[in-house]
């Protein structure tokens, strides 16, 4: 079995036993947390941290800010949440499910947390960064983390690392959008072949492959193949050091090989796998990776040739009409 279907059988379980809760907007809170968040004054960010101990495969624990001035902006896999550590997959969910992430009726304020590594991390270690829609700064005591929970590789329990808010940070909220200062390459249109530098049409063989699901539907899991010939060119670095990443919005935790072409003569393939315990929504880009042409032209759709192996909702019912194909090829300076 290649590792790739080995991670989407493991990511299936994940949901049983790597949730963290953060809690908020309660019943008898003292915060503000039933206006939308376009009514509210400030825009904030709030840092999860992890602050002590060791996160050796997944974790969970409920944040409790029941008093805070406001709500998490989005819901379930909307949430704006976004990692700051490359090393850990971490997904959010808001449970609230009213305008922007405020809560309806009794509906509970938690918004849901997965983290996951395949290596084993040491705190310190910034996790997310989320969105926070609020009437007034919120302070770290307002979020409270109770009852982690934490498991190794095999599902046995462990010491659970400590995991807090360690900071807030509020802007008041923009009504006016300042544009940038027009650049050098601004209405400067190159070849196929070529990028603007500093005003200037300049050769290249260095280029970005933007990859994007195309079925709608919720993923929970994909596993594909970019076929992919070493005459005509390969993709940057080699093995697991192969230059591609997973969409950071969507907050997956996934595996990316390159079988590379010093092993092999003609064609070769890179291996992709990705897993979100909460899932994620398609249409849209999923991956884009750094490829080095061997001629003078860029690559083609037709020469990167997309194989799915697999694809799942989070409950792990098979996508079977679910396909990956290439969105755009984008020229970047020439390689060094």
């Amino acid at each position: 079995m290649r590792g790739a279907t080995m991670l989407l059988v493991h990511a299936r379980v994940l949901p049983l036993v790597a949730i963290v809760v953060l809690s908020g907007c309660g019943d008898g809170g003292s915060g503000d947390q039933s206006n939308p968040a376009s009514e509210l004054d400030l825009d904030c960010h709030v840092r999860v941290s992890m602050t002590e101990g060791e996160l050796l495969s997944v974790a969970q624990g409920t944040v409790d800010y029941a008093g805070a001035p406001g709500h998490f902006v989005g819901a379930f896999a909307a949430t704006e949440c976004v990692r700051l550590d490359d090393r850990v997959s971490v997904q959010a969910a808001n449970q609230c499910t009213g305008k922007n992430g405020t809560c309806r009726g009794d509906e509970r304020p938690e918004l849901l947390i997965q983290m996951q590594t395949a290596n084993t991390l040491s705190a310190p270690l910034d996790l997310l960064d989320c969105r926070f829609a609020a009437s007034a700064v919120p302070t770290l005591e307002d979020f409270e983390v109770v009852g982690v929970f934490a498991s190794d590789p095999s599902l046995q329990p462990t010491t659970p690392p400590t995991i807090a808010v360690t900071s807030v940070d509020c802007d008041a909220s923009a009504s006016t959008t300042t544009l940038p200062p027009a650049g050098p390459c601004d209405g400067i249109e190159c070849e196929s072949n070529e990028v603007c530098i500093d005003g200037d049409c300049v050769v290249t063989d260095h280029y970005l492959v933007e990859f994007q699901t195309d079925l709608a539907a919720t993923y929970g899991a994909i596993d594909f193949n970019v076929r992919y010939d070493c005459v005509d060119g390969s993709f940057d670095g080699d093995t697991t050091g192969v230059a591609c990443t997973l969409t950071p919005s969507l907050n997956l935790f996934g595996v990316v090989n390159d079988l590379g072409c010093s092993l092999v003569e003609g064609e070769t393939y890179v291996a992709v796998a990705a897993v979100s315990a909460f899932g994620w929504a398609g249409p849209g880009p999923l991956m884009a990776c750094e490829y080095t042409s061997a001629t003078d032209q860029p690559p083609t759709v037709a020469s990167l040739r997309v194989e799915m192996e697999d694809a799942a909702t989070p409950a792990g019912r098979p996508l079977t009409r679910a396909t990956v194909s290439v969105s755009a090829i984008r020229p970047l300076p020439p390689s060094m």
